[in-house]
């Protein structure tokens, strides 16, 4: 669990209520809260953040040089857009 979980809890909301806050599922709400959870949309994300009086951050930082990083360039290269992980 992350800080979705964390934060909804604090609001003392349940993930039916949040999602009811937001306009979106339980489900979507649960997916959210998942740690492996890939499919984080900003908008939603901003959307709970609001929902639950809370600020979202987005902080870029440097990765080492990677496999990954590599290959996403190559992949900028080819005029493909590159993975995006938020965490």
């Amino acid at each position: 669990m992350g800080r979705e979980y964390d934060a909804r809890q604090k609001a003392n909301l349940t993930q039916q209520q949040l999602a009811e806050l937001v306009g979106t599922t339980e489900t979507l709400i649960d997916d959210l809260e998942e740690a492996d959870y890939e499919g984080n949309s900003l908008i939603m994300l901003h959307k709970i953040a609001i929902a639950l009086n809370q600020k979202l951050t987005l902080n870029l930082v440097p990765r080492h040089n990677t496999k990954l990083e590599t290959l996403e360039r190559s992949l900028l290269a080819l005029g493909k857009r590159p993975i995006l992980y938020v965490a």
